[in-house]
């Protein structure tokens, strides 16, 4: 299971604007345009910043990186 304290830790080894980009798609539901608007990046930028903390979710509930 992702625990609060497991997904804060992911967030912390994320960038600023990864994590940001991350709470504002899955916490917030704020569509990826809005967030590239936001955080001054492209739509594309947004994309692969979510990649990057779906992947961290995915090693912390297979157990490698909790």
């Amino acid at each position: 299971d992702l625990t609060l304290l497991a997904v804060g830790r992911m967030l912390g080894r994320l960038s600023e604007k990864a994590a940001a980009a991350f709470v504002m798609a899955q916490v917030d539901g704020t569509p990826y345009r809005d967030i590239a608007a936001t955080l001054g990046v492209s739509e594309r930028m947004i994309k692969k910043y979510i990649a990057q903390a779906m992947l961290q979710c995915a090693l912390i509930e297979a157990g490698l990186n909790a």
